[in-house]
């Protein structure tokens, strides 16, 4: 707990209803479960990259504007940012 403690996590204080209606907005928009649409809700918001090898939430993140956010699976590079996702939201 000691190293849990140490680490900087934030926690975003929004009301419960506020973050659901966005995070199912776009679960339904594009196609998502809410698991998924979460992560692609918080990359976005944030301006964070967001990685994954999930075939509908890279799709997700293409049709949102972002970047492409597979890793480059013959180099290895990192994911790109799904910041341009949050500024079309």
């Amino acid at each position: 707990m000691k190293l849990l403690g140490a680490l900087p996590i934030v926690v975003e204080e929004i009301p419960f209803s506020l973050a659901m209606s966005d995070v199912l907005s776009r679960a339904r928009e594009y196609g998502l479960s809410a698991y998924d649409a979460a992560y692609f809700d918080l990359a976005a918001r944030r301006g964070l990259p967001l990685a994954t090898r999930d075939s509908a939430l890279q799709a997700a993140c293409r049709k949102g504007g972002g970047d492409d956010p597979s890793p480059d699976a013959a180099s290895g590079a990192p994911a790109k940012s799904a910041r341009k996702a949050s500024e079309k939201a």
